[in-house]
């Protein structure tokens, strides 16, 4: 494995957390811009592992948090304690999750799966693409001159008075 710039300069080996067992958690608190994000794990492993993560939702600072679930990293083997992958959290169709965080926040990983065999390095938050529902049409009317097109959903009308544009909104 490679080690990032940061831990290069400082000449400072890279952290992870090893010999993790079922119902092992660990709370990381940051503060985080508001916005919704994918959220990867990078981690390594000799046998497919399951981590859970969940935002907590009582004081962080106390005993026996509550928490919320986000989603679950479904990591696959990377064949070798020492290779690392990064593994996106999914919701619970198996789709890739988005999570909307916006300040201080603690987010816990919870092993689910683990018997020795997965290492936790660190999590990654990407901004996730803005994705508009598909519009829905209802049916037109005429009513004599006048068009009315009706939708729900995302998506905006314009017109143009050629088909090759220049198209511009409807007013």
């Amino acid at each position: 494995d490679t080690r990032r710039q940061t831990y290069i300069t400082a000449d400072l080996s890279e952290v992870h957390v090893a010999l993790v067992q079922p119902n092992d958690w660990l709370n990381y608190t940051r503060t985080i811009p508001n916005d919704r994000y994918n959220v990867y794990l990078r981690s390594s492993s000799t046998a497919a592992t399951q981590i859970r993560l969940d935002r907590v939702t009582s004081d962080r600072a106390q005993p026996n948090q509550t928490t919320a679930p986000l989603g679950t990293f479904q990591i696959a083997t990377t064949g070798n304690a020492g290779v690392f992958a990064y593994t996106p959290l999914t919701d619970a169709g198996g789709n890739v999750a988005a999570v909307a965080l916006s300040g201080v926040q603690t987010l816990r990983l919870t092993a689910v799966t683990a018997n020795d065999n997965v290492n936790l390095n660190f999590l990654v938050l990407v901004p996730a693409p803005v994705t508009l529902p598909n519009p829905v049409f209802g049916k037109p009317s005429l009513s004599g001159s006048t068009l009315t097109i009706t939708w729900t959903g995302g998506g905006r009308l314009q017109e143009a008075s050629e088909v090759t544009g220049p198209w511009g909104d409807v007013a």
